[in-house]
């Protein structure tokens, strides 16, 4: 659906997946897609804005199921950009409970924030090495001001991302970042010959 509420969500999207969960994206001030099109994983659908009932601009997002509103951090790993796991089973006799620990979670102090360098990285040309067999991999991002996400052995391993860019591929972006296209592809659940979009996320480290 691609509509317009002057009076609520202003100009908005609501798109319908597969599993019957739909999410709602409103106060757009640009919509990108028209109703009905079919869309995929990382693909722009819109702009955010201040349209409709608003007092600032933002994005407005929803997550239902079957109509009853859910809270999106059950799902969505905001700061990562991933899901928070393959399955989600919903139960009326603890919805109240799962959603406020989500939402806590979400405020903790190792969550990572939403800065451009977070998403994106921030990369810096390594020196050039004197032998041909050793291969600098890319400087990581800066994570001074902010906790990195750690395993659960408290080592630290930092989750970064690569937002995709024209006529970036899977090899081009593994060998930006010192990987392999098969540690890659582990990383995203993305098979060999997958093709990126632009604007895409990835997971590199």
């Amino acid at each position: 659906m691609v509509k317009y509420d002057a009076n609520g969500y202003g100009k908005y999207i609501v798109i319908r997946h597969n599993n019957g969960l739909e999410t709602i994206y409103g106060h757009l001030s640009k919509q990108l897609i028209h109703e009905n099109q079919i869309v995929r994983s990382g693909q722009a659908i819109g702009l955010g804005g201040n349209t409709g009932r608003s007092t600032g601009s933002h994005l407005h997002f929803e997550t239902r199921l079957c109509g009853v509103a859910l809270n999106p951090a059950l799902f969505f790993d905001f700061p990562n950009q991933d899901v928070t796991g393959d399955y989600y089973v919903y139960r009326k006799n603890n919805i109240d409970s799962e959603s406020a620990r989500a939402t806590a979670l979400r405020g903790t102090a190792a969550s990572l924030g939403y800065s451009r360098e977070n998403i994106q990285g921030k990369r810096t040309t390594a020196p050039a090495q004197k032998s041909a067999e050793v291969k600098q991999a890319p400087a990581a991002a800066d994570y001074s001001n902010r906790e990195s996400r750690t395993t659960p052995s408290n080592t630290s391993a930092q989750i970064l991302y690569h937002k995709v860019v024209a006529d970036d591929t899977l090899e081009s972006i593994a060998q930006q970042y010192g990987i392999t296209v098969e540690q890659l592809c582990k990383l995203n659940h993305l098979g060999k010959y997958s093709k990126v979009v632009k604007g895409q996320i990835i997971r590199y480290s």
